[in-house]
């Protein structure tokens, strides 16, 4: 799949622009004020930000890989049942908790049941 290509702020403000004059209106952005941002954001990046939000946020592939193992066994009229699973997930997002492994939900049922 491709991603389509990302603006930065200064492309976002013209194609905005753009739009506006499309639509035979008056842009919040004129001229000036990009030519102003594109200067301030090379000296002030804190007040005049370009950032890719999507680098920031986004990470990984959110691929999960999963392990079960289940075991039966039957004598006559009593049954057992053992299932425990194991589950991988990688988030999307950037926190500490996207790499960590965990356990699914991990079900213990050894206790025999007797059918009638």
């Amino acid at each position: 799949m491709d991603v389509p290509k990302l603006v930065d702020a200064i492309d976002y403000m013209k194609m905005y622009q753009l739009a506006y004059q499309n639509d035979n209106t008056t842009s919040p952005y004129t001229d000036e004020m990009i030519e102003e941002y594109a200067r301030e954001m090379l000296v002030d990046p804190d007040n005049y930000p370009n950032v890719d939000w999507q680098k920031e946020i986004l990470a990984g592939d959110g691929f999960t890989t999963g392990h079960a193992l289940s075991l039966s066994a039957a004598a006559g009229r009593i049954n057992a049942l053992v299932n425990l699973s194991w589950r991988d997930q990688r988030g999307l997002s950037v926190t500490p908790a996207t790499s960590a492994s965990r356990p699914a939900r991990t079900w213990m049922s050894g206790l025999p049941t007797v059918s009638p």
